[in-house]
């Protein structure tokens, strides 16, 4: 599974799973508990009058999982977001 540019567009696979913002902090456990949290929030049998968006943030959710829980994804993950996301998480949280 490759990490696609579409899914990086508003969110990065930590805001999908709701983890915080210092991803190198983050510990497997906390990545899979965040991922089961994540899946009774997005699971269509779980979300009342789901639609086909919920499939896909579903797919997304899994997706998410998929990379930060291998090292080696998650490494290749973190540099492509390096320069992307951390400065614009880190500004949008101290400027407002």
């Amino acid at each position: 599974m490759s990490v696609d540019n579409a899914d990086l567009q508003e969110r990065t696979y930590y805001d999908v799973l709701g983890l915080p913002v210092s991803p190198k902090h983050v510990t497997l456990r906390e990545i899979k508990a965040a991922y089961h949290r994540a899946l009774l929030t997005a699971h269509p049998d779980k979300v009342l009058g789901a639609s086909t968006s919920s499939g896909a943030e579903l797919d997304l959710v899994r997706q998410a999982y998929h990379v930060l829980s291998d090292q080696v994804l998650r490494k290749e993950y973190d540099a492509k977001i390096k320069g992307t996301f951390a400065y614009r998480r880190i500004f949008r949280v101290t400027v407002g």
